[in-house]
């Protein structure tokens, strides 16, 4: 049966995809198609003299045969096609051969706007997705004569069909591109820690001392230099790096879903904000938490020097880990200018979870290799007791909430740049359908100059553009919807639909 169908012109097929008899019809046109599904040439073609301009889509299976679809108004309602809700939408398939006189009626009343020759072959089922996907939506499945018209449906069936041919991501989503494009992005924002002055919050000197009073709160004393140096920038931007590789699966969940370069920015920033925020709280809790350790010699030092090293022990890191997470987490949602002092009781809650494991099995000095940080549990007079207890924690709790600060000030000029980078890295990778592939129409307007020639034509997602705006001028002009709205309305409808058939895909409806 199939190989008679493939040279015969067969019966218009109208698509319902709202009831179950109705797929079940279309999936048997389908299957009834045997082999004779693939083609390698997609036209969007229009009517020439019709005062609508209706338009259509045409696959071409052979140099004789072709599938043509449309999208019709239901007869009995064209007057209303202009109210807000549409009309009833009658989209349909049908197979043209040239043995029938209506292969060459096609060929004399309508002519192609665009012919896109893809690098390779497509199948009907494809089609069939995307038609499925506008039609099952309930913004597109009825017919508007400014939205949802033919013009709609050719525009959705043309861009999704090039968007499934050029398979852009396939090269941003390897992980050896996602490692050039985070180089690249980190590379452009690196003059952000070359500019970046942190405030002199603590300062780093030869000895530190309890104050005069009983507050629990150390000061360092000495020589003047900034909390953060250059190495421990250049750190952060290390531990950005990984967090940030770490998003190549995310970013490989995405980046199919995106139809057209319009949206990437939205879908990206919208879809990783969730992703990132954690990221940059882990990499400057982490960059902290090394500022504390890079210090803790310096206290180990002056503990040595005025009190007996027998009475000095270890605490596990996990002590500052715990410590750290949970008032980032803190500082995170009151911010760094908080007032009230929730974090110090969150700090000493999640130090002191820590402390009773200290005090049992074998404690561990503090060395710049091991995984422990100074700390002394045994009762001693107030001066040592409160300069090695109390005194340690209160001056590792300083030390780590003014390195917060610092790199609180830094994340947040990383964070306003660094995700709008990589987007505009990726968005340099896309890759529209090369010039070669489409004909367009011989423009004879154009001073005598043919579009057919790649240095005069626009790109596919440009000539789609100026479809819109040829299709929305009159609303515009009239007041009766702007084109950024229209054009904003019909984009968000088309890449719904795109989403849409690529779940219809997978679900191997179509071979």
């Amino acid at each position: 049966m199939s190989s008679r169908l493939e040279h015969y012109t067969q019966p218009r097929l109208v698509l319902d995809f709202r009831s179950r008899q109705g797929r079940k019809s279309v999936r048997q046109w389908y299957e009834s198609q045997g082999y004779n599904t693939r083609f390698t040439l997609l036209e969007y073609r229009k009517h020439k003299e019709t005062h609508s301009g209706h338009e259509f889509i045409v696959a071409w299976l052979n140099n004789t045969t072709l599938c043509r679809f449309d999208r019709w108004p239901y007869d009995g309602e064209r007057g209303y096609m202009l109210c807000g809700e549409g009309v009833t939408a009658v989209d349909s398939v049908r197979v043209i051969s040239h043995s029938g006189t209506e292969y060459y009626e096609l060929l004399e009343q309508t002519e192609p706007l665009l012919s896109v020759k893809l690098p390779y072959s497509e199948d009907l089922g494809i089609i069939l997705a995307i038609c499925e996907g506008i039609q099952i939506h309930a913004n597109t499945s009825a017919y508007n004569l400014i939205r949802c018209s033919c013009h709609f449906f050719s525009w959705t069936i043309a861009t999704c069909v090039a968007r499934r041919s050029c398979k852009w991501e396939s090269d941003i989503l390897s992980r050896e591109s996602w490692h050039v494009i985070l180089r690249t992005s980190l590379a452009s924002v690196s003059s952000i820690s070359r500019q970046y002055r942190p405030n002199p919050i603590c300062r780093v000197g030869a000895k530190w001392a309890p104050t005069g009073t009983f507050t629990g709160i150390c000061h360092f004393q000495g020589d003047v230099n900034t909390l953060i140096n250059r190495f421990e920038v250049e750190a952060f931007q290390d531990v950005l790096w990984w967090s940030y590789l770490e998003l190549h699966g995310a970013i490989g969940r995405i980046l199919p879903k995106v139809l057209l370069p319009s949206q990437l920015s939205t879908v990206l920033q919208q879809t990783l904000h969730y992703i990132e925020s954690p990221k940059f709280l882990s990499a400057k809790c982490t960059v902290a938490e090394n500022v504390v350790l890079s210090r803790c010699d310096q206290i180990h030092g002056h503990i040595h020097d005025t009190h007996d090293p027998a009475q000095i022990d270890g605490f596990k890191l996990e002590s500052l880990r715990d410590a750290s997470y949970a008032t980032a987490n803190v500082l995170s949602r009151l911010g760094t200018e908080d007032s009230n002092s929730s974090w110090k009781n969150v700090w000493r809650s999640a130090w002191n979870s820590c402390k009773a494991d200290a005090h049992t099995g074998t404690s561990y000095p503090y060395t710049s290799h091991s995984p422990v940080v100074m700390y002394t549990h045994r009762p001693k007079p107030w001066d040592a007791t409160y300069v090695g207890q109390k005194g340690m924690e209160n001056a590792i709790r300083n030390i780590w909430r003014s390195a917060w600060h610092e790199f609180d000030g830094l994340g947040a000029e990383y964070a306003a740049n660094l995700m709008p980078t990589i987007v505009a890295t990726i968005a340099e990778r896309f890759v529209d359908i090369v010039p070669e592939q489409l004909v367009f129409r011989r423009n004879e307007n154009h001073q005598g100059r043919s579009l057919n020639r790649p240095e005069h034509a626009p790109s596919f997602q440009q000539f789609i553009r100026d479809r819109m705006w040829e299709d929305f001028e009159m609303p515009n002009r009239s007041g009766f919807s702007s084109f950024k709205y229209l054009v904003e309305t019909v984009e968000e409808a088309m890449c719904k639909t795109w989403v849409t058939s690529l779940r219809i895909m997978r679900s191997s409806r179509y071979r």
